[in-house]
C-alpha cells in the first residue's frame, strides 16, 4: 500500500513523520516525504551527472525506496536523502569514504546545494559529449565508419600476404 501524495510545490525542512516500512516496501508518512516534495530530474543531473539521473528516470520505484529507507535510517529530510542517494549512485566508494569523513571529522558534507562552476562543469561536458556523438553518427552515416567489415585481423593478413 503506498500513500498518494498531495503536496503542490511546497519544501518542508520541518520535522518530519518518517517513512515506515509496512512489510513489502517504504511508504511515506506525510506530504512532506513524498517525491514532489524534493528535487527534480534535473537537478540531480546537474549535480550528479548521467548515472543517477538514468537511475531515477528509469528505475523510479527502487529509487524511492532508496530515499525513503534513508530518511527513516538517518532521520533526515528528503533533500538531503536524495543528495545522498545521488551521491551513493554516482561513485559508491566516494560516497562511503565521505561519510567516514563526516564522521572522523563531525563536519557534514552538503549534498544538496549546487555551485556554480559544477553546473558550469556539467554543460560543457555535455555540449562536448553530445557533440562528439552527433560527430560519431555522422560518420557512421556517411560510410567513413563501417561496421560491417571486421578489421580485427587486418594486421595479420598484411603479415601473411
Amino acid at each position: 500500500t503506498q500513500q498518494i501524495c498531495m503536496l503542490k510545490n511546497t519544501r518542508s525542512t520541518a520535522p518530519l513523520g518518517m517513512a515506515k516500512f509496512d512489510g513489502e516496501q517504504w511508504v511515506t508518512e506525510s506530504d512532506a516525504e513524498c517525491p514532489e516534495a524534493g528535487y527534480g530530474v534535473g537537478r540531480t543531473f546537474l549535480r550528479y551527472g548521467p548515472t543517477p539521473t538514468v537511475r531515477r528516470i528509469f528505475q523510479p520505484q527502487e529509487y524511492e525506496q532508496a530515499v525513503l529507507k534513508f530518511m527513516a535510517s538517518e532521520l533526515c529530510d528528503r533533500d538531503v536523502a536524495q543528495g545522498n542517494m545521488d551521491y551513493y549512485m554516482r561513485n559508491p566508494n566516494d560516497w562511503f569514504a565521505m561519510r567516514m569523513k563526516e564522521e572522523k571529522t563531525g563536519v557534514k558534507f552538503d549534498y544538496v546545494t549546487i555551485e556554480r562552476k559544477q553546473v558550469v562543469l556539467v554543460l560543457v561536458w555535455t555540449a562536448l559529449l553530445l557533440l562528439f556523438a552527433q560527430q560519431f553518427i555522422a560518420k557512421v552515416s556517411s560510410g567513413e565508419i563501417d561496421f560491417s567489415k571486421n578489421h580485427q585481423f587486418d594486421f595479420l593478413t598484411n603479415l601473411i600476404n
